[in-house]
């Protein structure tokens, strides 16, 4: 999960944390780099802004470490 458990968004940016997203960014970038893609779009309020979410409560620091690494892809 990229933004917290089956049940909860996560409420801190530990490093446990960190390794889990990171998987998943992993994941994009294989994907992006199989398939030749130009660009990549996610859920936000503005171009290049923090990323959406309306099930979760997410700690801004999650989005804010989350939004920045899809950004670098």
């Amino acid at each position: 999960m990229f933004t917290g458990t089956k049940a909860d968004g996560y409420t801190e940016l530990t490093d446990d944390v960190k390794l889990k997203i990171d998987g998943c960014i992993k994941e994009i970038k294989e994907t992006v780099e199989k398939y030749g893609y130009k660009k990549i779009y996610y859920s936000a309020k503005k171009p290049n802004g923090l990323l959406g979410t309306s099930i979760f409560q997410v700690d801004k620091q999650v989005l804010l470490y989350i939004t920045q690494q899809l950004i670098m892809i």
